[in-house]
């Protein structure tokens, strides 16, 4: 392929073609990365229990963002059926700062929603239902938001009082 004989047409496809494979690239070197972060960092080990309907189970599944949105990655927990109910529980394995989205589908053991791991405990980001915080986590998720202003806005920790404020409450 001599890129002097290439036509303009051809040219634009192969520019668009290699941003396409570096954006993959770079894309496959941010999970990567993730993983090995995984590794090194210290995990935690929580426990989730729920009973609910054969046709909509109850899961446990750390969050990233990636083309089609918040893709999940389930955990693997041991299931005990009974006709068309079923006991979903077990151990499962999350890192500090992991977005976790945990679906009980049983109000008797607990609310569906979305967490984040904050100093080794589980800490509720927001129902399911909340779409406005739910586009807050989706922007952080791809890195628009900066950690400590995304907590701010989820309500998790306290915005801290500016000039601004002050002057505005005198």
């Amino acid at each position: 392929m001599d890129l002097k004989e290439m036509t303009v047409d051809e040219l634009k496809n192969l520019a668009l073609d290699i941003k396409e494979e570096l954006d993959k690239r770079i894309r496959d070197i941010k999970q990567a990365q993730v993983e090995v972060n995984r590794i090194l960092d210290k995990t935690y080990t929580f426990y989730f229990k729920t009973e609910c309907d054969i046709r909509n189970k109850g899961y446990v599944a750390r969050c990233t963002y990636g083309k089609k949105g918040i893709e999940r990655y389930f955990y693997n927990l041991q299931e005990t059926r009974c006709r068309n109910d079923v006991v979903i529980e077990g151990d499962f394995e999350a890192s500090e700062l992991d977005v976790l989205d945990i679906r009980y589908r049983n109000n008797d053991y607990g609310y569906s929603h979305y967490c984040i791991v904050l100093d080794g405990k589980i800490t509720e980001i927001c129902d399911v239902d909340d779409i406005h915080k739910i586009s807050t986590l989706k922007r952080y998720l791809k890195g628009e938001i900066v950690f400590e202003n995304f907590l701010e806005i989820v309500g998790i920790k306290e915005v801290k009082v500016g000039a601004i404020d002050e002057l505005l409450e005198d």
